[in-house]
């Protein structure tokens, strides 16, 4: 039986298990998981661990990244995407969002990596489907506020943080196939993802699609400010020292500007099943 990982060892909120490893095989790229080495090759679909002098190989999870700027509709196509392949959803801006939220709540400095990284540490993040927990309460309500959402870039630059947060997400494609979102999947956190897509759409057309968010809960955010907010996030997305925001080289790039959002997962799903 594959065991159950320690939700809080290494910072990893997930009770999520090492898969069990059957066959012979060849191994791929090399990733630290939580407990010991594993060796994945996710185009592939296998994997290796060393138990007591043995190789022995076993059929991995797929993983789907989604990467893009802000408004570019991954979260939206990356939800239904998964629904339509019955897949589990990795919202790994929702993870970001949780810990900033525990950091403006507990007042640590916020250009401190030390810190933030010790905080990060400290809590526990869960994303039920359709939900965001931390340390067991729902924040889902509140999680994507205006303030939240601009704080978090401090989380995003913070090496410690970072390096949290990508064993969280790896520990939660362990076990289950993964749609994940976010602006390194393709890149740093799953390379060798089973399929790869960076969705994009003009800074006019990604601000616009903010602004209804913000007003649909009754947020009041000027709509030349969202504009500002978006392209000032990309520049620092872009030119972060740490996993800057770029398309996976085998990556397929969308532009989504004018297009409805089914018609684009569509798109992707479409892709996705001819190379299954």
């Amino acid at each position: 039986m594959a065991r159950p990982l320690d939700t809080r060892r290494g910072g990893g909120p997930f009770a999520f298990a090492v898969p069990q490893l059957l066959a012979r095989g060849t191994p791929g790229r090399e990733a630290l998981c939580t407990g010991g080495r594993i060796t994945y090759d996710r185009a592939r679909g296998w994997a290796r661990s060393r138990e007591d002098g043995d190789w022995e190989v076993g059929k991995t999870m797929r993983v789907v990244t989604i990467d893009g700027p802000a408004g570019a509709g991954k979260s939206t196509v990356a939800r239904r995407l998964a629904d339509r392949l019955g897949w589990r959803l990795l919202d790994t801006g929702a993870m970001y969002r949780a810990v900033t939220l525990a950091a403006l709540r507990a007042g640590v400095d916020l250009e401190s990596d030390r810190e933030l990284g010790d905080l990060a540490a400290r809590v526990t993040v869960q994303l039920p489907p359709g939900r965001v927990l931390l340390d067991g309460e729902d924040i889902s309500a509140i999680v994507r506020g205006v303030e939240i959402t601009r704080a978090s870039r401090h989380l995003a630059d913070s090496p410690s943080v970072r390096r949290c947060l990508v064993t969280w997400q790896r520990d939660f494609a362990a076990e289950t196939d993964v749609v994940a979102e976010g602006r390194d999947q393709g890149t740093v956190v799953f390379p060798d993802a089973f399929r790869k897509f960076f969705l994009t759409a003009s800074p006019e057309e990604r601000a616009r699609r903010r602004h209804a968010e913000f007003s649909a809960r009754g947020e009041t955010v000027a709509p030349d400010v969202v504009l500002r907010d978006i392209r000032e996030r990309d520049d620092r997305d872009e030119n972060r020292a740490i996993a800057p925001m770029r398309p996976a080289d085998d990556a397929r790039v969308i532009d989504s500007t004018g297009l409805d959002p089914d018609r684009v997962v569509a798109l992707l799903e479409d892709d996705i099943l001819a190379r299954s």
